[in-house]
C-alpha cells in the first residue's frame, strides 16, 4: 500500500476515532517501525493475517509514524515527545480559556455576595426559605451562618451523623465556643450505648459546650440566634437542607427544642440507669398509643431487635404476656397514664 494512501486512511480514520489510547497492538506496531528502513509492506509481510494496516494508519494520525522524506514508503517512529505535545497543545489551550472562564463566572457572581448577605441581614430575603440540593452549597452555608452567630447556637440530632460529618462539627462549634456562643446540642439516649458517639459527645462537652441526651428527638434541626434556622429536607428521593427565616416558624422550632430540652438528662457517667429506666418509660407510652415496632423504633433510633429486648425485659418484670397486656400492668404500676390502644403482638 503506498504511503500516500495510507495518510488518506489515516485522515479518514480521524473523524472515526478520536481515543489517543495505545494498545498492545499499537505498541508492538511502533516498537516494529523503530528498525531502520521498514516499509508498509515490510510489515503486513512478517505479520500476515495478523497484520494491521488501519492501526499503522492510526499511529500516523497520532504523529507517532512519519514517512521518509526521500522514500514516501518507508515509515520511521516519531518521537513520542514531540507526537505528545502536538496532540496536547489544542487540549490545554481549551483547558486554559476554560479556566479563565471559570474564573470569570466565579468572580462576577460573588461580587453580588454583599447584596445578598446585605438583604439577607435586613430580614429582605426574597423568600423566607432557601432550599438547598447540593452538599457542598449546604456546608458553605452553614460555614456562613456559623460565622454570623452572636449569641446562641441549639442544635438536635435524631442520629449521630458520619465520622466525617462529626470532625467537620465540632470544628464549627469549636470556633463558635471560641467567639462566647452558646452552643446546645441535644442527641437521643440511644447514642450512648456507641462507644464513638459517646467520645465525640464528650470532645463536644470538653470544648465547652453543653450536651444532654433525651428519649426520643422527630427531626434534626439547627437553630442560630432564634433567628434562622436549617432542617433537613427531602424531596422525590433528593435529598437537601431548609433554611428558614419566618419567625413565626423560627419561634415554634426554639419552644420545641426547649421542651426537650426540659426532658433531657446530662452527659455523666454515673445516669447509665436513669437512661435506660427513661427509654423504657418512653417505649410504654409509644405502645399505649398502638405503634408498630417499626414505628416505636425509628421514633426512638432504635433498631427494632433492640426494642424488642427492651420489650421482653419490661414484659418479664411487670408480669405481662403481650405488648397490650403490657401497657395495662404498666398504667396499674402507675407508670405511665391514659388508656392503651389494642396493638398487634
Amino acid at each position: 500500500m503506498p504511503f500516500q494512501d495510507l495518510t488518506a486512511e489515516s485522515e479518514k480514520s480521524a473523524s472515526d476515532e478520536d481515543d489517543t489510547r495505545l494498545s498492545d497492538d499499537d505498541i508492538k506496531i511502533y516498537e516494529f517501525f523503530t528498525r531502520p528502513t521498514c516499509s508498509l509492506d515490510d510489515y503486513c509481510r512478517e505479520h500476515g493475517a495478523a497484520a494491521r494496516p488501519d492501526r499503522v494508519a492510526r499511529l500516523i494520525r497520532l504523529g507517532l509514524l512519519r514517512g521518509d522524506l526521500r522514500d514516501p514508503a518507508i515509515l520511521h517512529a516519531a518521537s513520542p515527545g514531540l507526537a505528545a505535545a502536538d496532540l496536547a497543545m489544542p487540549m490545554e489551550e481549551q483547558a486554559r480559556g476554560l479556566a479563565e472562564q471559570s474564573e470569570r463566572i466565579r468572580r462576577e457572581f460573588v461580587s453580588l455576595t454583599p447584596l445578598y448577605e446585605k438583604a439577607a441581614a435586613a430580614g429582605a430575603a426574597l423568600s423566607s426559605t432557601e432550599v438547598l440540593t447540593d452538599v457542598r452549597e449546604i456546608r458553605i452555608r452553614l460555614a456562613q451562618l456559623t460565622n454570623r452567630v452572636r449569641h446562641t447556637t441549639i442544635a438536635a440530632h435524631p442520629n449521630l451523623p458520619d465520622p466525617e460529618g462529626m470532625r467537620a462539627g465540632l470544628e464549627l462549634d469549636e470556633q463558635l465556643l471560641r467567639r462566647g456562643v452558646e452552643v446546645r446540642g441535644l442527641f437521643t439516649h440511644t447514642v450512648r450505648r456507641y462507644h464513638v458517639a459517646v467520645e465525640h459527645l464528650r470532645a463536644f462537652a470538653a470544648l465547652g459546650a453543653q450536651v444532654r441526651t433525651t428519649s426520643m428527638v422527630p427531626a434534626r434541626m439547627v437553630v442560630f440566634d432564634n433567628e434562622v434556622a436549617v432542617i433537613p429536607r427531602s424531596h422525590e428521593g433528593q435529598v437537601g437542607a431548609a433554611i428558614l427565616h419566618e419567625p413565626p416558624v423560627i419561634s415554634f422550632l426554639v419552644r420545641l427544642f426547649e421542651h426537650m430540652w426540659g426532658r433531657s438528662t446530662e452527659l455523666v457517667e454515673d445516669e447509665a440507669q436513669t437512661v435506660v429506666e427513661q427509654i423504657e418509660l418512653e417505649i410504654l407510652r409509644e405502645l399505649t398509643q398502638g405503634r408498630t415496632d417499626e414505628s416505636v423504633a425509628r421514633r426512638l433510633g432504635i433498631s427494632t431487635r433492640t426494642l424488642r429486648r427492651y420489650t421482653t425485659s419490661l414484659c418479664d418484670r411487670l408480669g405481662a404476656g403481650s405488648r397490650f397486656q403490657l401497657a395495662v400492668q404498666a398504667m396499674r404500676a402507675g407508670l405511665i397514664s391514659g388508656a392503651p390502644e389494642p396493638v398487634d403482638d
